[in-house]
């Protein structure tokens, strides 16, 4: 099964890209520098943390990643 981890949660490309990969029922998530409530989304703080980083990818061991974020 398809798992995509999209970095950049919360940017138009991301927002976009997701509500996109939700009708095609695909296994989604996310980390964003923002909290928020979806439980598929990790909070990361600053993408410049590596270690953590490379932690939660690990972790969600995705078969895509989707880089979104913006500088």
């Amino acid at each position: 099964m398809m798992r995509i981890l999209i970095l950049g949660y919360n940017g138009l490309l991301a927002s976009t890209f997701i509500n996109f990969i939700k009708t095609k029922n695909i296994d989604y998530y996310s980390i964003s520098r923002i909290q928020n409530k979806n439980k598929r989304n990790y909070f990361l703080g600053n993408f410049s943390n590596f270690k953590k980083l490379r932690d939660l990818i690990v972790k969600i061991n995705p078969s895509h990643v989707v880089n979104c974020v913006g500088i």
